[in-house]
């Protein structure tokens, strides 16, 4: 109750001075959500290609796959050619063990 009466003063004070305003945390208003604009396709248009109207974070993922796929196909051959070579030079090895014999 003590306390009432100051706060109340200060109020008072605030509100009659026209150059000060009440404390705001964000002086612009709300930010607004970005509308995108529709298409519309109509007959005859150019029939759509793969990944027209995909956003970029899809295509940037498919990509992804894309290059990871074939990054592990290429592996798979050159582990193949590794194995063969490998596997040649086995041949050889036992080929001369057997001539000595």
């Amino acid at each position: 109750a003590s306390i009432d009466k100051p706060v109340q003063a200060i109020n008072e004070a605030v509100a009659g001075t026209g150059s000060m305003k009440p404390l705001t945390l964000f002086e612009e208003g709300a930010v607004q959500i970005k509308m995108l604009d529709p298409i519309f396709h109509e007959e005859g248009d150019r029939p759509m290609k793969r990944g027209m109207e995909v956003s970029e974070t899809k295509q940037l993922q498919r990509r992804l796959n894309h290059e990871r796929r074939q990054a592990a196909r290429q592996l798979a051959r050159d582990a193949a050619v590794v194995q063969q070579l490998q596997h040649q030079k086995g041949e050889v090895k036992r080929k001369a063990k057997q001539s000595e014999r």
